[in-house]
């Protein structure tokens, strides 16, 4: 996806997920290379298929503190021979609860203040 298409400005990151997939009672791991208060992406060598419908739980390094929140899968990336392109999935947040939004950003205005340190 774009940067024209997001609404969101994206911040790297380097936190573990946990993503779950309710309908199929699935669940797979990846770490999250980038966020903000829209959306992530999830580096996995397995993500899932587009439209996939998720609940994630985002496991904070500075905190000892997890987001949850909802989702959808919006594109895939498969595995490259690059790691300049890791494999992973864009996720869209559709549900996020007051907390877990204040939280959110909360930890992006951090993210914003050290990169701008550098």
């Amino acid at each position: 996806m774009s940067s024209e298409q997001r609404k969101h400005e994206r911040f790297p990151t380097h936190y573990f997920v946990s993503v779950q997939v309710p309908r199929e009672d699935k669940e797979c791991e990846g770490n999250c290379r980038d966020l903000s208060e829209g959306g992530m992406f999830i580096g996995t060598e397995e993500p899932l298929p587009r439209g996939t419908e998720v609940k994630i739980l985002i496991q904070l390094a500075t905190v000892n503190d997890t987001i949850g929140v909802e989702g959808v899968v919006m594109w895939v990336r498969p595995p490259m021979p690059s790691p300049q392109f890791p494999p992973g999935m864009g996720v869209k947040f559709t549900r996020v609860s007051p907390e877990a939004r204040d939280l959110l950003q909360r930890t992006i205005e951090e993210r914003k203040r050290r990169l701008s340190r550098k």
